[in-house]
């Protein structure tokens, strides 16, 4: 979906540049006045695209602003998803549920499926039966994530949600994400991480 937007952005931003290249040669022809009009229209169009890549970053134009900035598809889809996970009201709960699984988890209250995927952070699955809905519903893919727990020494990090290389990291405040470079990770709120694996 995103690089359908970004092949139209790509269209919409060509389109302009097009038309000012015909439009100078027309300048220098007998055609004056019909290459400065067009001039003024391109003027115009660019204008508008810059202005609306400006008021909504995540307009086709505004994606194509943010690629050419440097922030590629997947750094962009992480940022956004941390932003509308920042926006959420229920944004404390899960992190609220977060911390009590891992307390269940700790004084061995809680019910696991064996071990996380390979390409996810967690290293426990939780049992359907442990996954709050709020949880299910901030998940804007078709698929739900895996939802585990990260160890460290045996002991709880932080509750992963992840769709293979997509993911969400829920700690307590405290918590600070162990992910690295060259994977790409956005801090939400202390304790909080939306982040994209390069695998």
């Amino acid at each position: 979906m995103l690089l359908l937007l970004l092949i139209l952005s790509f269209f919409l931003l060509a389109l302009p540049f097009l038309l000012g290249a015909v439009s100078v040669c027309l300048v220098f022809t007998k055609r004056r006045k019909i290459g400065l009009i067009l001039v003024g229209l391109d003027v115009l169009w660019i204008s508008f695209l810059l202005f609306e890549a400006h008021l909504n970053k995540r307009s086709p134009t505004g994606h194509f602003a943010r690629w050419c900035m440097g922030d590629g598809t997947v750094v962009q889809e992480v940022d956004d998803q941390a932003e509308d996970l920042r926006a959420s009201a229920s944004l404390p709960q899960i992190q609220n549920w977060a911390v009590e699984i891992m307390r269940r988890y700790d004084s061995k209250r809680l019910k696991t499926a064996g071990e996380a995927s390979y390409w996810s952070f967690g290293s426990v699955k939780l049992d359907g039966s442990e996954i709050s809905p709020v949880v299910s519903n901030i998940w804007k893919e078709a698929e739900s994530p895996e939802v585990s727990i990260m160890l460290s020494d045996g002991k709880p990090e932080c509750v992963v949600l992840a769709s293979y290389e997509k993911g969400m990291l829920f700690g307590d405040a405290n918590f600070i994400s162990p992910i690295q470079a060259p994977n790409y990770q956005k801090k939400v709120v202390p304790g909080v991480y939306t982040y994209a694996t390069y695998k």
